[in-house]
C-alpha cells in the first residue's frame, strides 16, 4: 500500500506513534490513519514526518525497489525546480527541491515543473500556473511548446515555429502583442524540454 513505509520506518527508528507525533507535530490519530491508508496526507504533513524520521521524502512515500518517481494518491508528485518567464527572458531561479505539484501523469519519468511568470504564452499557461516539462524531449517539433534557456541562464516559454521561408524560431502564443521572438538558430539558445501539460498552482 502507498504508506506502508511510514510504519516500517517508524519501527526501524524504534518510535511509537505517540513519540512520532511528539517529534513531528502531526497528531497521532493522523499518523494512525496514514499507516492504515485511511487518508491521503498533505505534502506538508509528509515533510514533517520525513524530517522526524530523518529520511528523504521519496524514501517515505515510495515502496522499496521503486524508482525515484514520487507518487501520492495514485498521482505523481513533480518537483518544481524554478521559475520560467513567459515574457521577456529573466534569469532562471532555482527553488527548494521539496516543492512539488501533484498531477496525473504517465511516462516522462524525469518530468519537472516550473512556475510561470508573465503573459507571452497565455494561450498555453497563465501567470502563476505551473507547467510540466520533459527534459528528455528537447528536439524541437513545430507547433509544440518548449522551455528554452537563453544565454545560458535565462529561461522562457515559447512555441517552436518554422515560417514559409524555413526560418526556425521560438515564438510567443499570446492574446497580447509585442512579445519577443527568439531566433532558434542562435547558438546561445538551449531547449530545456518540451512542455507536456499545465498544472494548477496548488501545492
Amino acid at each position: 500500500m502507498m504508506f506502508d513505509n511510514l510504519k516500517k520506518l517508524r519501527k526501524e527508528k524504534n518510535l511509537t506513534q505517540p513519540k512520532l507525533a511528539e517529534l513531528s507535530g502531526v497528531d497521532q490519530a493522523i499518523i494512525s490513519k496514514i499507516e492504515n491508508n485511511a487518508i491521503n496526507p498533505s505534502i506538508s504533513t509528509l515533510r514533517k514526518l520525513a524530517k522526524s524520521l530523518n529520511v528523504d521524502l521519496r524514501e517515505l512515500i515510495n515502496k522499496s525497489g521503486e524508482s525515484d518517481v514520487i507518487k501520492l494518491d495514485g498521482n505523481r508528485l513533480i518537483p518544481i525546480i524554478g521559475t520560467i518567464h513567459a515574457g521577456c527572458p529573466v534569469e532562471a531561479i532555482e527553488i527548494d527541491g521539496e516543492c512539488f505539484v501533484k498531477v496525473e501523469l504517465k511516462g516522462h519519468p524525469n518530468a519537472k515543473g516550473l512556475f510561470v511568470e508573465g503573459n507571452s504564452m497565455n494561450k498555453v499557461a497563465l501567470h502563476g500556473d505551473v507547467v510540466i516539462f520533459d527534459p528528455d524531449d528537447n528536439l524541437p517539433v513545430p507547433g509544440k511548446n518548449y522551455a528554452v534557456r537563453v544565454n545560458g541562464d535565462e529561461a522562457v516559454l515559447r512555441k517552436y515555429h518554422i515560417d514559409d521561408k524555413g526560418f526556425p524560431a521560438f515564438i510567443p502564443d499570446s492574446t497580447e502583442k509585442n512579445h519577443p521572438i527568439i531566433n532558434a538558430n542562435n547558438g546561445k539558445v538551449e531547449v530545456i524540454g518540451r512542455v507536456i501539460m499545465r498544472a494548477p498552482k496548488e501545492l
